[in-house]
């Protein structure tokens, strides 16, 4: 399946689906970067504004990116796009919680896509080290940390 094909199955997204990065906030798009040449991005959805009337006092997750090779199956990425204070770490653990919930409950394609992680963008710059309680809890949280995704 498709990662387009994925989003128009998915109740609450079906209609929100936009070539390229076009579902990104301008400020945004420069901070989403492919692996490799051959990767091309397949997608975007703006999850929060999709989902805010249907779950308007949930920390919603941004963004699903779709990405793909050719003749393999297209994959999907997760990315937030926060400040990355140590105070910020619970709100995006929370959004993430959030956000593998809503997947399991009301995106099986989506999930059945390969994954391309979850990603927290960093706004600014990142205010704690490596090696710091708060980057252990994200990275233990499966949650990727950087100033730009790379994805594919």
């Amino acid at each position: 399946m498709t990662f387009e094909a994925a989003v128009r199955a998915t109740p609450g997204i079906a209609g929100a689906f936009c070539n390229g990065l076009q579902a990104l906030k301008g400020e945004h798009r420069s901070a989403m970067k492919l692996k490799t040449t051959q990767c091309r991005w397949r997608g975007s959805v703006d999850l929060d504004a999709s989902l805010a009337v249907r779950y308007p006092n949930d920390a919603r997750w941004d963004y699903a990116l779709g990405y793909g090779y050719e003749n393999r199956p297209d994959g999907v990425a997760y990315v937030e796009v926060h400040p990355a204070s140590s105070h910020d770490v619970d709100a995006v653990i929370r959004k993430k919680e959030w956000l593998t919930s809503w997947l399991a409950r009301s995106a099986p394609n989506l999930r059945r896509l390969t994954a391309g992680g979850f990603h927290w963008v960093a706004v600014g710059n990142i205010r704690f080290r490596a090696g710091t309680p708060q980057h252990t809890r994200v990275a233990q949280n499966g949650i990727l940390l950087s100033r730009a995704a790379r994805i594919g």
